[in-house]
């Protein structure tokens, strides 16, 4: 089987985690096409210079002030403009290289009506603060055969988020990750570990600037 792995470019967590999916479907025997932008797409081509990495268009995502909401609703229109764009990059991509099956990362537009298309998201459930926005967000999602939740069933990290009421064929399909415990702990223990992602994170001093 082909897969299509079309891949975000909000940070580079997305483009990790679709590394770890593709050595799983690689070692089942599957074969994986990256697509991607930005930064994402400079690192698939880091980390596998020996494939083509096809490139889609950036959603460049911002956080000009501190209220989530307002930096969604002023980039909206702009990310639908996207949206559009990438499905018909997606299309153009699986009749180049027959493609069986797309697997989206989180992008919204790399679906093709009439052809398994998956998403991969942990994000069932935003929390927008405005339940108009939450009902079409679930009701988009619609547009994809199945979504598969990075996450594990009872315990799973992302909370709330991942909750599947409200869709139909969501799968959890465990954490995905490069990183493997080592064979023997190191001697020196931290207290805690703290790991930052996205295009920016919205930090402030003690003074209030960022």
């Amino acid at each position: 089987m082909t897969n299509l792995l079309c891949v975000l470019d909000w940070g580079l967590g997305h483009a990790a985690r679709s590394l770890a999916l593709a050595d799983q479907l690689e070692r089942d025997g599957e074969t994986t096409i990256f697509a991607s932008c930005g930064r994402a797409l400079a690192f698939l081509r880091q980390e596998r210079p020996e494939i083509e990495v096809h490139e889609l268009p950036a959603y460049d995502v911002r956080y000009p002030t501190v209220n989530m909401a307002f930096n969604v609703g002023i980039q909206l229109p702009r990310w639908w403009s996207t949206i559009q764009r990438e499905k018909k990059a997606t299309e153009k991509l699986v009749q180049a290289y027959s493609v069986d099956r797309i697997i989206s990362d989180s992008r919204f537009g790399c679906y093709v009506p009439g052809m398994k298309s998956i998403l991969l998201t942990h994000q069932l459930h935003p929390i927008f603060g405005f339940q108009l926005m939450s009902w079409a967000y679930t009701k988009y999602l619609q547009h994809f055969d199945e979504i598969w939740v990075p996450d594990k069933v009872g315990r799973p990290l992302s909370g709330a988020l991942s909750r599947p009421e409200g869709y139909e064929n969501v799968h959890f399909i465990g954490s995905l990750s490069r990183l493997q415990f080592p064979a023997k702990l190191p001697a020196k223990r931290w207290k805690s570990l703290s790991l930052l992602s996205g295009p920016e994170p919205m930090r402030r001093d003690r003074r209030g600037g960022l």
